[in-house]
């Protein structure tokens, strides 16, 4: 996520801000934007978990039918 530094300074100096506090709040904000999470940042991570734990769970299922068909075999 970006943010437009130049135009953010800009409109904090139309306000009364001096331009060196106003260049200073816009950097401040630019570089606090930048490490903002997105939608679509939290979507892929979403999909890598989902992804994960249908592996968690197939080879879950896979160990337990293991186990059960030994357990089968011994009776």
């Amino acid at each position: 996520m970006g943010i437009d530094t130049l135009t953010f300074s800009q409109t904090l100096e139309q306000a009364g801000f001096k331009r060196a506090q106003a260049d200073a709040i816009a950097s401040g904000m630019g570089k606090a934007a930048a490490e903002l999470v997105t939608t679509a940042d939290l979507n892929a991570a979403m999909d890598r978990m989902t992804i994960r734990l249908g592996g968690f769970m197939a080879a879950a299922l896979a160990i337990s039918t293991a186990v059960l068909g030994v357990l089968v075999s011994l009776n």
